[in-house]
């Protein structure tokens, strides 16, 4: 059993990533320190305040912009303070409809009280660099903030400030940040590494802007398994699931948010049968790919 995890999601994996942690829940459910990048934080929000995996996935569909957070890389300007302001209403309304938690509570507090060491791999464009905001580094840091500044993007808002600091797309600088990692010297770690691709074949209105937008999107794929290829190399491969998916563009049916879930849960299957996860995604994926 491990007992740490590390997890970058963008865009539309977050939906895949939660199937495969459904599926997994056995494998980890001894995992106390959590390392998020991206919309992740999500996925650990919830998580502290109790939920399941499948619970987290039907209040991830209730976000009413679940589409700006699942359509990175959006070049249309948009009132990001407005989004903001959204966000931090919507995350503030869950943790006091939860009644478990102040709305203000801090990442020290949250480790006393539920065991679970949530850190955020964070890039600070103010201090040139890469930031582990976690109960023992920062324990004054309140949850909400930390989660607000794990989803800044492009397409999203841009950044988020927490006292003096600046806080920006991580992913501008790092796709998959997993050095930085909050670690002990006797942790197991469990990696997802998210492998993603577009598909340019479904028809979405993205403005006149749309094919820069899926040019960055395409751009931002490419690197990110180039990287994912390298890292893999040098990793236990019991220790790290590859897990495929599409990053959508523009709006996110029900249909679509349940197949991305459940294309999730069929590549962890594979992975504890040790079954090629890409295989495990295939019909899935040739299904979305064979739109127009």
């Amino acid at each position: 059993m491990h007992d740490s995890i590390f997890l970058a999601s963008q865009g539309s994996s977050i939906l895949v990533d939660l199937g495969v942690l459904d599926k997994l829940k056995e494998k980890t459910e001894n995992v106390v320190h959590w390392n998020v990048a991206g919309n992740a934080a999500l996925i650990i929000f919830f998580k502290i305040l109790g939920y399941t995996y499948e619970q987290i996935f039907h209040h991830l569909c209730d976000l009413k912009i679940l589409n700006n957070t699942i359509n990175g890389s959006s070049l249309m300007p948009e009132d990001e303070e407005e989004k903001i302001i959204y966000m931090k209403e919507w995350l503030t309304e869950k943790i006091n409809n939860n009644k478990l938690f102040q709305e203000d509570i801090n990442l020290a507090d949250i480790y006393k009280q539920t065991n679970i060491f949530p850190s955020f791999i964070l890039w600070s464009r103010n201090k040139k660099k890469i930031i582990n905001i976690n109960p023992q580094n920062h324990p004054e840091i309140k949850l909400i903030d930390v989660v607000l500044a794990s989803l800044t993007a492009l397409g999203f808002f841009n950044q988020y400030k927490i006292k003096n600091t600046i806080f920006t797309n991580i992913f501008s600088v790092d796709c998959y940040p997993y050095l930085y990692s909050y670690r002990k010297d006797n942790s197991d770690y469990f990696y997802l590494a998210n492998i993603l691709e577009t598909n340019n074949k479904i028809e979405n209105d993205l403005g006149p802007m749309q094919d820069r937008e899926n040019e960055i999107i395409g751009q931002f794929c490419d690197h990110n398994n180039f990287r994912i290829s390298n890292i893999i190399k040098t990793l236990d491969p019991e220790k790290i699931i590859k897990i495929y998916s599409i990053l959508y563009k523009g709006e996110l049916t029900n249909e679509a948010a349940i197949g991305l879930f459940k294309n999730g849960q069929l590549q962890a299957q594979a992975f504890l049968e040790e079954r090629d996860t890409k295989l495990a995604s295939q019909k899935y994926l040739e299904s979305v790919n064979s739109q127009s």
